[in-house]
C-alpha cells in the first residue's frame, strides 16, 4: 500500500507541526504587514518621515471604504490598489523567509512506511 508521502518521494514529507505553524505565521504576519508596516509606509508617504517621527503619527482606524483616521485628527482616503500591491510584496517576502526558517527548525515527521 502506497502512502501519499511515499508516492511523492522522500523529499516531500511535511515536518511535524508544519501546518499550524504555516497558518499562525500567515495570520500574524498579515496583521503586522497590513496594519503596522503598511500603515507606517502610508503615513511616511503622506506626511514625510520627519513629521511622522516628530509627531508620533499612527493610524487609529483603517476601515474598508471609510476614510482612515490618523492620530493627529486627519481623515484621509485609503491609499488604493498600489499600496495593497506593495504591502503584499512585503508580506510574501517576510512570510517566506520566516516560515522557511521556522520550518527548518521543526522536527522531522515520524511516518510509518508499509511495504
Amino acid at each position: 500500500m502506497n502512502t501519499p508521502a511515499k508516492a511523492k518521494g522522500d523529499g516531500t514529507k511535511l515536518r511535524k507541526g508544519a501546518t499550524p505553524i504555516f497558518f499562525l505565521c500567515g495570520l500574524a504576519l498579515s496583521v503586522i504587514c497590513f496594519r503596522f508596516i503598511g500603515g507606517y509606509l502610508f503615513l511616511v508617504h503622506r506626511y514625510g518621515f520627519a513629521r511622522v517621527q516628530s509627531e508620533g503619527l499612527h493610524l487609529l482606524k483603517m476601515g474598508k471604504g471609510d476614510p482612515w483616521i490618523v492620530s493627529n485628527g486627519d481623515k484621509v482616503a485609503g491609499p488604493g490598489f498600489l499600496w495593497f500591491l506593495v504591502v503584499s510584496g512585503i508580506f510574501l517576502v517576510l512570510f517566506l523567509a520566516i516560515f522557511l526558517g521556522i520550518y527548518r527548525l521543526l522536527p522531522e515527521s515520524e511516518e510509518q512506511h508499509v511495504a
